[in-house]
């Protein structure tokens, strides 16, 4: 059976443990500093999906062009985010949509992933979410889904990752998804700032709660993929 193009797993076939897919979104210089190496010492097959708008790539204190090609060639994933990270639904429909075309055209002509799109703060409303979807496979948004009985690749949601939030808040996100016999998870930070750094702006997590999430996801043999190899591997079409 099929549900939104993706298979309904169903108690007696469901892939167990979930798939973790792991996003970051925002381009802060620690999700290459920190966050992308510290995965990989924990596990080398691992990967995740990096969501980031235009105007940030090479902005002080973000990730370079380069360094995004650095990760996308160790298996991780780039995603739009839009130009700026403005929420779309309160623009007018043809500045959204040139959000939209600008965030797709700087992935392609950079050599990045086009397959996935977050929209900034999740917002946006039914005639965007038409264009999107002409340009984007999977979509992201700010909803915390469950996917027990399907997923729509284009309405997908995640457990976003706050600064008050600890490791054991995040297992439990993790767990939930497994009791529930859900095939899939998904977990998302911004910034993995060090255990002594002052707070900044932006989301963050402490690397002490990053480093303990992975820790519990390997010893749980968890398996770590991007949006669109998750969805390949769940038959979404």
């Amino acid at each position: 059976m099929l549900l939104y193009g993706c298979e309904m797993l169903q108690p007696g076939n469901a892939v167990a443990p979930p798939l973790v897919v792991i996003t970051f979104d925002d381009a802060h210089r620690t999700v290459y500093e920190r966050a992308w190496p510290v995965m990989r010492s924990f596990d080398s097959t691992w990967a995740a999906t990096h969501f980031f708008t235009v105007q940030m790539i090479g902005s002080p204190d973000h990730t370079t062009l380069n360094q995004l090609r650095e990760m996308e060639a160790a298996g991780w994933e780039s995603g739009g985010h839009g130009i700026s990270h403005t929420n779309l639904s309160a623009l007018p429909l043809d500045e959204a949509v040139h959000q939209i075309d600008s965030s797709y055209a700087f992935l392609r002509n950079n050599g990045l992933s086009t397959h996935s799109f977050a929209y900034p703060y999740g917002n946006y409303r039914p005639e965007l979410h038409a264009y999107v979807r002409q340009r984007f496979s999977n979509i992201r948004t700010s909803h915390d889904f469950h996917y027990g009985n399907g997923i729509n690749r284009q309405e997908l949601g995640y457990f976003a990752v706050r600064n008050f939030h600890t490791a054991e808040d995040i297992f439990a996100r993790v767990e939930q998804a497994r009791a529930g016999v859900e095939s899939l998870v998904i977990i998302g930070f911004h910034a993995v700032i060090s255990d002594t750094s002052p707070p900044i702006d932006m989301g963050y997590t402490r690397e002490y709660v990053y480093r303990r999430f992975l820790a519990f996801m390997k010893k749980g043999r968890y398996r770590v993929l991007p949006v669109h190899r998750a969805m390949e591997e769940l038959d979404c079409r």
